[in-house]
């Protein structure tokens, strides 16, 4: 706030229309940079009691008036740039936007590859507790001359404490600390040291945008690329423990491709497993980092887990199931119980039964009674030990066999006829037998019941 209450943020109405003045570039005519900071003119910030667009222009970093030394007010001062502010607003169309190459050409959705990993049609490469720290996305509001993408990111210094920051191409920092080149479709960001943190180069052809240098730090994660790898990883304050997963990977139409967060860290780092899945992506247990989250599909080409030799292993001992018949799985009846778990970005469906958590949800062989309960055919592969499920029936559709649910999920091949007065064959359930012709009640290949699902090449059948 200034002395007259006028907050910094500026509302998204005014913002449009000083983009618009500008022609969507610093306003200075030899820059043209499309990475920006708005400036109040005259009146400054502390004078001003409201946001007038046609007193703040856009001005990128190096010819912010405000920074201080040979870049800064020695180039340019206040009243150039009103001058230059002026000119610009009376013409139809600005000299070029200096990387306009970078962000114009591409389609949506955009191929961001990371080190080895592709990822394809990715809401947000990189999030924290719902916040975006590094996403390109389609502009969906493009004006003529605005970049058709706009990247957001936020860069920090190594301590956690803010480098610099960009919100849809509007770089909001200390203007000291920081540097951005351009040049043929290529992006690399500087820090106060003057080392790359952020390289980038575009693909038009490939409608791809390769990362290829990249190093961020978010208390206590840390994302870098090395030796052409894209590491994520949790470094400890001290920095005397660290554990990273590195994946060679494609990632697809997901909400994240990176999510961190801080609610789920166990307190000491150290190595608590790892999983892959293909409904929840891949997690590192304890240590808050998921990969591929929100939908989607990865194709893994390797995954490595590279730790500090001081991290433990601290992996709980596995749960010895209940041994399983060879070609077994699970038949259990209950009723599926549905958990929405609610994430910045997306949602997730947890499915239990019986007051156990299965993997996936499961398929139904029929309901069964009059509770509304199904009988459900589940993997061996599952998680849980179902044998211990207080709805467990058996391993094979023998164990069904005899049982008061077996008409109410096994199947007969009747013909009937239909509302146009045609023959048709269909399989009903066996309960649901009524007047129609009977075709058979065995299946020709099995001479057993027909039945609902079953899993691929595995017979639900004993031998």
């Amino acid at each position: 706030m200034n002395k007259y209450n006028l907050p910094r943020h500026i509302n998204e109405k005014t913002k449009l229309k000083i983009r618009q003045n500008s022609k969507f570039g610093c306003v200075v005519p030899n820059c043209r940079n499309s990475f920006y900071t708005y400036e109040h003119l005259i009146p400054e910030y502390k004078d001003a009691k409201f946001h007038d667009s046609e007193k703040i222009c856009l001005a990128c970093p190096t010819h912010n008036p405000r920074k201080e030394g040979p870049e800064g007010q020695a180039n340019y001062s206040k009243p150039q740039l009103i001058k230059f502010y002026e000119e610009l607003k009376k013409s139809e169309i600005g000299p070029d936007i200096r990387n306009k190459d970078f962000f114009y050409g591409l389609k949506n959705p955009i191929e961001i590859k990371i080190g080895q990993s592709t990822f394809k049609n990715i809401y947000s490469l990189i999030n924290i507790d719902g916040i975006d720290v590094l996403s390109f996305k389609q502009n969906q509001n493009p004006e003529p001359f605005e970049p058709e993408i706009i990247f957001s990111g936020v860069f920090n210094k190594v301590n956690g404490d803010l480098l610099f920051k960009i919100m849809e191409n509007e770089w909001i920092s200390n203007t000291d600390h920081w540097d951005v080149q351009t040049t043929n479709g290529r992006i690399t960001i500087y820090d106060s040291k003057n080392e790359s943190v952020f390289k980038a180069q575009k693909i038009p052809e490939l409608n791809r945008i390769e990362i290829t240098q990249l190093n961020l730090w978010y208390d206590p994660f840390h994302i870098k690329i090395e030796n052409g790898q894209l590491l994520v990883g949790r470094v400890s304050k001290n920095d005397s423990k660290s554990i990273y997963i590195n994946l060679d990977a494609i990632f697809e139409n997901s909400k994240c491709a990176v999510y961190l967060t801080k609610e789920s860290l166990n307190k000491e780092l150290n190595f608590y497993g790892f999983e892959i899945s293909g409904n929840e992506g891949t997690t590192l247990f304890g240590n808050g980092i998921h990969l591929g989250r929100g939908g989607g599909t990865m194709r893994i080409y390797s995954a490595n887990i590279m730790a500090s030799k001081n991290v433990e292993n601290k992996i709980p001992k596995p749960i010895i199931k209940t041994p399983v018949p060879k070609n077994g799985n699970y038949f259990v009846k209950g009723v599926i119980e549905e958990k929405v778990i609610e994430y910045p970005l997306w949602t997730e469906t947890e499915y239990w039964l019986n007051g156990q958590k299965l993997d996936a949800r499961p398929n139904s062989w029929g309901i069964i009674n009059e509770s509304g309960e199904h009988l459900y055919y589940l993997s061996i592969g599952e998680a849980s030990d179902l044998v211990l499920n207080k709805g467990f029936v058996g391993h094979f559709a023998d164990d069904l066999l005899n049982n008061e649910i077996q008409d109410k999920v096994f199947e007969i091949l009747v013909e009937e006829i239909d509302s146009d007065g045609n023959n048709i064959r269909k399989r009903i359930k066996r309960s649901d037998l009524t007047s129609q012709k009977i075709i058979s009640e065995l299946n020709a290949d099995t001479q057993k019941f027909y039945h609902p699902h079953q899993f691929a090449g595995i017979s639900p059948w004993k031998e």
